[in-house]
């Protein structure tokens, strides 16, 4: 399923390494996409997908602003 929401936080610091969109979904980014993730801001529209590839980050998060993507899990909401 696609779905677009805007970003509402962006955590890079702690172990959790998520963000969460104003839709009220937390998403666990995969850790080595954190550079990518950094250079998020909030209110940037991010598209999620669902790979459906059995992976643990099964979900393609992209950054419709500068068309960049990261893997994610989701850990709530949606």
């Amino acid at each position: 399923m696609d779905t677009e929401s805007s970003l509402l936080e962006v955590n890079t610091e702690s172990e959790k390494h998520h963000l969460v969109l104003m839709d009220g979904s937390t998403w666990y980014v995969n850790p080595g996409e954190l550079p990518i993730l950094a250079t998020w801001i909030p209110l940037e529209t991010i598209q999620t997908r669902d790979t459906k590839d059995g992976s643990m980050f099964n979900h393609e998060l992209t950054n419709t602003d500068g068309d960049i993507s990261v893997r994610a899990m989701l850990i709530a909401g949606q």
